[in-house]
């Protein structure tokens, strides 16, 4: 869901950070929520009604902000009472006897019901109808700060608070949940109601300032699972020499004009860099340098639909290849790396990459490799499945805590340049470069979740770097997300080298990714990012495997538990 006013795009990144950071700082809050109910929202045009909403929100996002500095700090979670006494709530609020009131003197709830409510309950304060002309108190469940009613249980409930006029555009994305769900009948709570049929399509709705409840229907509770794989691999000249980039480039050329592929991107010479199955959603595109060939599959129901046409893309690029003497090889570490042009891609964003990675070489920490260009010839083999928010915490941690078997069964990047005793390299070149400066972006997390709250607050800490203004892209040394607004100005620097001033800005969290091997995604998935690019015959094992944990997720969790291997944070 993307956020616009006077047609000028903000995207509103659905990644629970910054949802979190939104909800304090932003002039639309989006939250999203499965609830196993549905929500009361005739009444809140009402004045007491919108009173009554306005200090639940207040007081729920001081009691965030409490949370969030706790959990910041190492410090157990403070008692809900506390939010009613920061500068925000006070601000706005008078506390008398059991009674909140405005600063007018007029009584909007009880402290009771409000301390209930932002720890998770709501106690009366709606009414929810009579027949007898006497108003019935109900008891309601807050999920997400949306008061909810059994009339509309197993909808997807969205709370929009509109700070000023927009426009908010719906769709154009690329959700693989989202998807599988189509089409939804909507209810945009602004009085239109609608059925969306094409989630790739954008369509603009006219918001005044407000709160807004949105209602979708037909949301499955267990939707297909689906499985999206990404491969890499590296581009060999099989004479032991460099790789010929301007054989690389007529690969892709080849496949556009004797086979079914469209061109999508381009680098600044005109030469395709990112090309399209005219048959369905796979693409095939170079990843960092010339050197590296990215398959980026459509979303399956099966492992074997895209090996299948893996196998047939690979038969071909081999032909292909082979008439320069060239070809595919399953490792993870391209064997003539030392040799090659490493070079990024001539394009924006892979060049602001190299640049910020090669940052390392200006720090002089010890802790840092030397090989900053190790993007343009390391490879691996992404996997993404679907979660669901009752899970993904789980399938966080159990994958988490299994990260050294798994290191072991699937390693294949040995570096034979440096003192690495290992072969899987290629973790060490994700967390000894720029990218894991800040312990939270990069690599095992440093501990196994309890609750949203403790995950919410860990991928706070994790690294911003870049930003676009205009056509520009700038690049910065990592700022921890949570922190990144309060700066009024950063020093940056463009593809040029030259230092800027840039102020930040909430978009700037559309490109905010981290790298953590189990990384939480926009598109509903849990992405496993660790696993080395494997032999051609044992490509899609991996695969199997994580779908395998997914698929006996319960039976993994006791396993853990009871097997001395696993315990301790082994």
């Amino acid at each position: 869901m993307k956020n616009r006013k006077n047609k000028n795009a903000i995207t509103l990144i659905a990644l629970v950070i910054t949802i979190v950071i939104m909800l304090l700082l932003a002039g639309v809050a989006i939250q999203m929520t499965m609830g196993e109910n549905g929500l009361i929202g005739k009444s809140t045009k009402a004045q007491k009604a919108q009173a009554k909403s306005e200090l639940y929100e207040i007081a729920k996002l001081s009691y965030i902000n409490l949370k969030l500095k706790s959990l910041e700090n190492g410090q157990p979670s403070q008692k809900a009472d506390l939010a009613l006494s920061t500068t925000e709530f006070t601000n706005k609020y008078n506390i008398i006897g059991d009674d909140i009131t405005d600063k007018k003197g007029n009584i909007i709830d009880t402290k009771a019901n409000v301390l209930n409510l932002i720890q998770g309950t709501v106690v009366g304060g709606f009414s929810s109808g009579t027949s007898t002309g006497t108003t019935t108190q109900a008891v309601y469940k807050t999920v997400g700060g949306v008061p909810i009613l059994e009339d509309d249980k197993d909808k997807l409930i969205l709370k929009l608070i509109v700070k000023r006029d927009t426009i908010v555009s719906f769709g154009g994305i690329d959700d693989s949940f989202l998807s599988s769900i189509s089409p939804i009948d909507v209810d945009y709570g602004n009085g239109e109601k609608g059925k969306i049929t094409d989630l790739y399509n954008i369509f603009d709705k006219q918001y005044n300032r407000g709160e807004y409840i949105l209602k979708l229907k037909n949301i499955k509770e267990k939707p297909t699972i689906y499985v999206g794989i990404e491969l890499e691999f590296p581009i060999v000249n099989c004479q032991g020499e460099a790789t010929d980039i301007n054989v690389a480039k007529n690969l892709l050329k080849r496949l556009i004009d004797q086979h079914s592929f469209e061109a999508e991107k381009f680098d600044r010479a005109g030469n395709p860099i990112q090309i399209k199955s005219k048959e369905n959603e796979d693409r095939i595109l170079f990843e960092v340098s010339y050197n590296i060939l990215e398959f980026a599959f459509e979303k399956a129901t099966k492992i074997q639909e895209v090996e299948d046409r893996f196998t047939e893309y690979l038969s071909v690029i081999q032909s292909i290849l082979g008439e320069d003497d060239h070809e595919l090889q399953g490792k993870g570490i391209h064997p003539f790396w030392d040799k090659n042009d490493n070079s990024p891609v001539q394009s924006p964003r892979y060049e602001m990459l190299m640049q910020y990675l090669s940052m390392s070489k200006t720090l002089k920490l010890k802790d840092l490799h030397s090989y900053p260009e190790y993007g343009a010839f390391i490879c691996g083999n992404q996997i993404q499945l679907d979660v669901s928010k009752e899970n993904f915490i789980s399938v966080i941690n159990v994958f988490n805590q299994i990260e050294a078997a798994k290191a072991y069964l699937f390693a294949n990047s040995e570096f034979p340049d440096s003192s690495w005793n290992t072969k899987i390299a290629r973790d060490i070149f994700w967390e000894q470069s720029m990218h894991g400066i800040l312990q939270e972006n990069a690599g095992v997390n440093l501990k196994d979740f309890q609750n949203e709250d403790e995950f919410f607050s860990y991928l706070s800490k994790s690294a911003i770097f870049t930003a676009k203004r205009g056509n520009q892209d700038y690049y910065f040394f990592p700022i921890p997300a949570i922190d990144y607004l309060s700066h009024e100005k950063i020093k940056a620097y463009n593809l040029s080298g030259e230092t800027v001033e840039l102020t930040p800005k909430q978009e700037d969290f559309e490109n905010h990714r981290s790298y953590q091997y189990q990384d939480l995604t926009t598109r509903g998935t849990v992405e496993f990012r660790s696993v080395c690019a494997q032999p051609f015959d044992r490509t899609f094992i991996s695969t199997a495997f994580h779908l395998g944990i997914l698929a006996n997720l319960e039976n993994v969790q006791k396993y853990l538990q009871e097997t001395d291997f696993f315990k301790g944070g082994a």
